[in-house]
């Protein structure tokens, strides 16, 4: 009898009471809750790193379209307005463009669906390029060949396996649907691109999706260079990044460009580009 009781008390001592496995629950509950946020943070980070390297294609993209003596040797102008009554929409002119364009209410279209018509085109089979014409456009303003006259088409500068791009509705209110393409991002926004005019950067240019400025000054305080302001000792000295070339514009993880809250700017840092990001 007392041998039995002996291997009774041995068994219950082999396995696990009530509070010892709530403190095994509890200990793994923490273990997880620490480790998640970590997982999470490796996640953000291995997008940012696809997004830069998207920038790092659409940068090499940009420089071949400049190479082809054919567009001029230049970079794309990030503003350029359509003819549409002589023209109609570029997009839906040219067999194979997709269904969802449809033709613009607006005679301008920003840098971010710039970028797609000069290194794709309208079926991302190659660019029909620009035209300017410093005479009737002093601002820098480009118009698109007309398709109905030039259709042919160079490039495409990029292989569009290596990006997404979606049409953006830029419906304005009490207006027909006005789709454009864009490129976008790991986290569904548009790349936005930026060509100085006049040696200077336009926010306008991508207005529709700087939504957090009001005024080019504004814009232009965040792309200011201000190694240059510290080699002059004066902010009024300083000239924008990339003056000479272009700027390429992620909104990042929380897939906003820019927010104004009072005086001040905020969600800037979060921003992934071709240049520092103050």
């Amino acid at each position: 009898m007392t041998n039995n009781n002996g291997q009774l008390n041995n068994a219950r001592r082999g396995g696990f009471s009530l509070i010892e496995l709530l403190v095994v629950i509890a200990v793994i509950g923490i273990l997880a809750g620490l480790l998640v946020p970590s997982f999470s943070a490796a996640r953000i980070q291995a997008k940012k790193v696809k997004v830069i390297t998207l920038i790092s294609v659409l940068d090499a993209g940009l420089q071949q379209f400049k190479s082809e003596t054919r567009l001029g040797r230049d970079y794309p102008p990030s503003f350029w307005r359509m003819n549409i009554q002589a023209e109609g929409n570029p997009y839906t002119n040219i067999p194979g463009a997709s269904p969802d364009l449809v033709s613009p209410v607006s005679t301008t279209a920003s840098g971010a669906t710039t970028l797609v018509w000069a290194l794709a085109g309208p079926v991302l089979q190659g660019s029909a390029g620009f035209q300017v014409d410093p005479t009737s456009h002093p601002n820098g303003l480009a118009d698109l060949y007309n398709p109905a006259n030039d259709n042919r088409t160079y490039g495409p500068y990029i292989d569009v396996t290596d990006v997404d791009v979606k049409p953006i509705d830029l419906t304005s209110s009490g207006e027909a649907d006005n789709k454009l393409p864009v490129f976008v991002d790991v986290f569904n926004n548009p790349i936005l691109y930026f060509k100085p005019t006049g040696g200077a950067y336009f926010y306008k240019n991508n207005e529709t999706f700087l939504t957090g400025f009001s005024n080019d000054t504004e814009f232009r305080e965040k792309i200011r260079d201000d190694r240059q302001a510290q080699m002059f000792s004066a902010a009024a000295s300083a000239g924008p990044y990339n003056s000479d070339s272009f700027l390429l514009l992620s909104a990042g993880p929380d897939m906003s460009f820019a927010e104004k809250v009072g005086t001040n700017i905020e969600k800037w840092s979060d921003n992934i580009a071709n240049f520092p990001i103050k």
